[in-house]
């Protein structure tokens, strides 16, 4: 090979890896605060996208290539899913949205009936038998089979199960909230309070439901602001990825 021709093809490969090293993302200058909730919560749609295993093996006597590897796999499939990304974290603030304004909107309308109610409706301290119950269940079907559930405390040996009569932890009674057996023995009582059930129950039923959807992050515990964050952050991005 002529000298000028191996010139020129070293001087190639090195522009086309200049070029390359350009148009990777460099998440290094992303805020610290974003790129934590975008890894942490929504890596699982970049990051991962191969044999992990397979990948080693085939860069086991060059770790340094598998991290530039790895580098420009990260770059392209987070480019690749920008707007999936997007998508998600947009699915995600609607999601937490609506649980917000569900669980404001409950709090409002109990604010507003139990002085008319009196205390007969609220929430006693939580026995163990419960605070694990709302623990552990998910769906409004499984809650309700526990609250009758939680009646019979005398269980099928004949003996006292102390579960639902021992105290827990997680709930002392002082906050005013309403409780679905109460209130539903309230009214069995005063009927004509059966609308103001009725209304209760179906915002009781959608907090509940909404409370207990996932989210597209990898928790649904993620607060509402860290994703408003990445989400205002990936726009941008691709606004000026397409600039």
């Amino acid at each position: 090979m002529k000298l000028n021709t191996l010139v020129e093809q070293i001087l190639k490969e090195f522009l086309t890896q200049d070029e390359k090293d350009a148009k990777m993302v460099k998440f290094e200058e992303f805020p610290k605060d974003v790129l934590k909730t975008l890894e942490d919560e929504y890596g699982h749609y970049y990051k991962m996208n191969f044999d992990w295993n397979k990948k080693q093996d085939e860069f086991k006597n060059n770790p340094q290539q598998f991290q530039s590897w790895m580098k420009q796999n990260q770059s392209e499939e987070f480019l690749k899913n920008l707007d999936t990304l997007i998508r998600k974290t947009r699915e995600d603030l609607i999601t937490k949205r609506k649980q917000i304004n569900a669980k404001k909107a409950l709090k409002d309308f109990e604010e507003l009936i139990i002085p008319v109610l009196g205390n007969e409706v609220l929430v006693e301290p939580l026995t163990e038998f419960m605070a694990h119950a709302l623990m552990s269940l998910h769906s409004v079907k499984e809650l309700e089979q526990a609250f009758q559930e939680a009646k019979n405390v005398i269980d099928k040996n004949g003996e006292i199960d102390s579960s639902k009569i021992n105290k827990s932890n997680l709930f002392s009674g002082n906050d005013k909230s309403i409780s679905l057996p109460n209130f539903e023995r309230f009214v069995q009582k005063n009927p004509n309070f059966k609308p103001a059930f009725d209304k209760w129950k179906e915002m009781f039923d959608m907090e509940l439901e909404l409370s207990s959807k996932e989210l597209n992050a990898f928790r649904d515990s993620t607060p509402y602001k860290n994703i408003k964050k990445l989400y205002n952050f990936l726009i941008e991005y691709k606004k000026n990825k397409q600039a």
